[in-house]
């Protein structure tokens, strides 16, 4: 499974600004009136077909005086390549992936986000303020969230995929009838999970790999389709799709679709190298005394990763749902920082119980065995 944020930036040559990043922090408005007068403005935004209401340009202009027209972009090359040409594009505000807002700002293309002229960003979630591409989001603000995985329709493929390998390595109902995103990062995607790898990886060995295991599945697909598997789907043309989660028909019942989230190496293996040791201390202690009490003690360990597991799948806070948002955003350092927490937690917890164990059952001996 991966995450994207999709976000909207401003551009340096269209809104008029000095050609310079807005540096750490939100930019100030010194330089900008916000008495202007807007009639003498207009604005042109560019964004993907669908995402926008048709009627939003006119409701635009009624409510704030200025002419606005919508552009529209098939990927976020394309749109990158306008941005980047050397001539003004005449773009305002664009809709990009967050990788590429990344890139655009390093290239210091993005006029600063002035948030005291913002009032309405107080309302982004706390997280969406601390997106591993721009933190604080200082030339970029996400407008929605959502997951890669495996739309499919239920009535034709006959199973539930549960693997990226149902798309690379698929059965015989499957070939010819499968379609995988033509978008570079997520056309490498599936590959990168399935070989455990990570989706930054620059490894020369591991990318040989994934290019092989990509060609292997080429021969299997109907096409490499980022804008109209939904409709394939729908008229039974495709069977399996990747897909971004909010393009996937799910308002058609014939259609389900698979987050492929306990899948991620980084973390299973990061839970059961935390608690592992956690887990095989008291478990060892209460096959060793034979001591009922200690189930307790096993007990309270497990119900901390019952927690985390529990936040996994409902929660919209906690550390499992930290964990989750951390290894979203390919934050390796925060996702082993919230492990680290979880183990400490683990540790405290399991002591407590001893404490509380010698203290109120005090009178209790401590079975032995005695060897000769």
């Amino acid at each position: 499974m991966a995450a994207t944020a999709a976000v909207l930036v401003l551009l340096l040559p269209a809104c008029g600004g000095d050609g310079q990043p807005g540096g750490n922090g939100p930019a100030a408005s010194a330089s900008l009136d916000p008495e202007a007068d807007l009639s003498k403005q207009r604005l042109t935004v560019s964004t993907w077909d669908g995402y926008m209401p048709k009627d939003l340009p006119a409701q635009f202009k009624s409510a704030v005086g200025v002419p606005m027209t919508v552009a529209k972009h098939s990927t976020n090359e394309e749109i990158v390549a306008k941005l980047t040409a050397s001539a003004d594009s005449g773009i305002d505000v664009a809709f990009v992936s967050g990788q590429y807002a990344q890139a655009l700002a390093e290239q210091g293309l993005l006029e600063p986000i002035h948030h005291d002229l913002v009032p309405h960003l107080k309302n982004l979630d706390p997280l969406a303020a601390r997106l591993a591409h721009d933190k604080g989001n200082v030339t970029s603000v996400p407008y929605t969230w959502g997951t890669t995985g495996l739309c499919y329709r239920k009535d034709l493929l006959g199973y539930t995929p549960d693997s990226w390998n149902d798309l690379l390595k698929p059965r015989a109902a499957v070939k010819g009838k499968a379609t995988m995103l033509k978008t570079e990062r997520w056309l490498f995607l599936p590959a990168q999970k399935a070989l455990g790898y990570s989706v930054n990886t620059t490894d020369k060995q591991q990318l040989a790999e994934i290019k092989k295991l990509l060609l292997s599945a080429k021969d299997g697909l109907l096409a490499y389709d980022d804008t109209t598997f939904g409709d394939r789907l729908r008229s039974g043309e495709a069977v399996l799709a990747e897909a971004w989660d909010g393009w996937c028909p799910t308002d058609d019942k014939r259609i389900g679709f698979i987050v492929l989230l306990y899948t991620e190496p980084a973390v299973v293996l990061g839970l059961l190298y935390s608690y592992l040791p956690l887990m095989v201390l008291p478990l060892y202690s209460a096959i060793e005394r034979g001591d009922p009490r200690l189930r307790l003690d096993i007990g309270i360990v497990f119900s901390i990763l019952g927690a985390v597991v529990g936040e996994f799948i409902g929660a919209k806070e906690g550390l499992g749902y930290l964990l989750l948002q951390t290894n979203y955003n390919f934050d390796i350092a925060g996702m082993f920082a919230v492990l680290v927490v979880l183990s400490v937690l683990g540790l405290i917890a399991h002591f407590i119980i001893r404490l509380a164990q010698k203290r109120l059952v005090f009178w209790a001996e401590e079975n032995r065995v005695i060897g000769a």
